[in-house]
């Protein structure tokens, strides 16, 4: 889970633009590298959360002691992803006419 959500960091940093910034060719590559990185993990991502959820409800029927939020911090790491998802997207219809 620490290393998806420095992914999701990163990746959120590196394609910060708005419509109106003037974006170099340098930066330009850079967000299309990042751009390109989460087609690369979406699928295992995309896959990831509901056997991560199942593994936690099982410790936690056996009774296996574990932070008491962490459900709610896969939760939001679901939904994390899938906002990275979507301004991947729009940040795609962006650079398009570039």
């Amino acid at each position: 889970m620490e290393n998806m959500t420095k992914f999701i960091d990163v990746v959120a940093t590196g394609i910060a633009i708005t419509e109106e910034d003037e974006i170099s060719k340098t930066h330009l590559m850079k967000i299309m590298t990042h751009i390109s990185d989460v087609r690369i993990i979406q699928d295992i991502a995309d896959n990831m959360f509901l056997p991560l959820r199942d593994q936690v409800s099982t410790m936690k029927k056996h009774q296996v002691e574990m932070q008491a939020d962490i459900m709610n911090k896969v939760e939001d790491l679901k939904t994390r992803w899938e906002d990275l998802k979507l301004k991947v997207n729009n940040v795609k219809a962006i650079i398009l006419p570039i």
